[in-house]
Parts: structure tokens; C-alpha cells; sequence
């Protein structure tokens, strides 16, 4: 490669060999600095905070043990609601077939009404063990609000039990308060339990 020639003092710098006169100064130039691959260090696993994604909820054995009881005591609920419709709307049936009314001392009932009664009894019975049903399957997730209905209802059936209990006697009221008692402590009292539903 020919050397530049020597720079005379207050000239113009040299030009390359082989440049043709008067070209001047290149119009582009290389860039000055270029990074090469891996000059700059690169993150570090947990070198900057990361999101991570929100742990799932877990069932506690008492959240567990509550769901299914409630389970088992809405789809009774519901059972019962149904029969009361089927054996009130068959046997006043079979009643009003016969006789439209019939009287006792003095006193004449009316069965249709009497039908009508067993149908809405059935029916309020049907929709409770539907609306309990409902929030024992999100009592798992869990839901809150669930969680407050099966409470709200496991206390009214407590008291019912409790007064059944003192003025009938007999150990076969013992069930229901039994139930509610389990229920009531899982949700409201076992720490682990408290501390999933406090979480949502």
C-alpha cells in the first residue's frame, strides 16, 4: 500500500492515492464506535424482580368437609321439596276425585287449597335446596359470598334444631345441629380455612 504523501504546513490535507483531485473529504464515514456481540453484560436470572403469577387457592380439609355436607344437605332439601309437591298434588287428587270438601266439626275445608298449600310448601323447600345447592359448589372456589349464605343458613337451622330439641326432645333432632355446628367451625373458626377465603 503507497504511503500518503507529506502534508505541505497551512494546506489542505493530503488526498488518498488514486483519489482524483479536488474530491474533498469522504461524504460518509465509518461509525466511529460499534459495539461488538457480548460487550455488554447481560441480565442474570433474578437480577431484576419479575411478576409472578398469583398462587391458586387450596382446599383445606374443613373447606372440603363443609362443601360436601352442604352438598349432601341441599340435594336432600331438594328431594323434599319435590316429594311434598308429588304426594300433595296425588293424594288431594285422589281426594278431590271423590270430594270436593269435606267437613269436620262443623267446619268444611276446601281441597284444592289444600293442594295448592302443599305445592307451595314444596316448591319454597325445592328453591332453598337450590339456592344452598348453588352456593355449596362455589364454597369451593372459594367465594365469600357463598360462604356467608351457607353461614347465614347453617345458623337458622342451628336455632330450628336447638328449639326442636327443647320442646320435642329425642336424639333424632341431633342431626341437623350436628351439621351446622361442623359447617359453622370450618368457616368461621379453622384458621386455614379463614385464611382462603381471606385471600380472595
Amino acid at each position: 500500500m503507497a504511503a500518503m504523501p507529506p502534508t505541505p504546513p497551512g494546506g489542505p490535507p493530503a488526498q488518498p492515492p488514486g483519489a482524483p483531485p479536488g474530491a474533498g473529504p469522504p461524504t460518509q464515514y465509518p461509525p466511529a464506535y460499534q459495539p461488538y456481540p457480548g460487550q455488554y453484560p447481560q441480565p442474570y436470572p433474578g437480577q431484576y424482580p419479575q411478576q409472578y403469577a398469583r398462587p391458586a387457592q387450596r382446599r383445606t380439609f374443613f373447606m372440603t368437609l363443609a362443601q360436601i355436607l352442604t352438598i349432601i344437605e341441599s340435594i336432600l332439601y331438594v328431594l323434599f321439596g319435590l316429594l311434598i309437591i308429588l304426594v300433595g298434588t296425588v293424594f288431594t287428587s285422589y281426594l278431590t276425585s271423590n270430594y270436593s270438601s269435606f267437613t269436620v266439626n262443623g267446619v268444611t275445608y276446601n281441597l284444592t287449597a289444600y293442594t295448592l298449600a302443599f305445592v307451595i310448601a314444596g316448591a319454597i323447600a325445592a328453591i332453598i335446596g337450590l339456592l344452598l345447592l348453588w352456593a355449596s359448589i362455589r364454597l369451593g372456589k372459594p367465594s365469600n359470598g357463598a360462604r356467608w349464605v351457607v353461614i347465614i343458613w347453617q345458623i337458622l337451622v342451628l336455632l330450628g334444631g336447638i328449639s326442636s330439641l327443647v320442646n320435642r326432645g329425642g336424639l333424632y333432632g341431633l342431626v341437623g345441629p350436628v351439621i351446622s355446628i361442623i359447617v359453622l367451625y370450618a368457616l368461621l373458626i379453622d384458621p386455614p380455612t379463614r385464611h382462603a377465603f381471606s385471600r380472595r
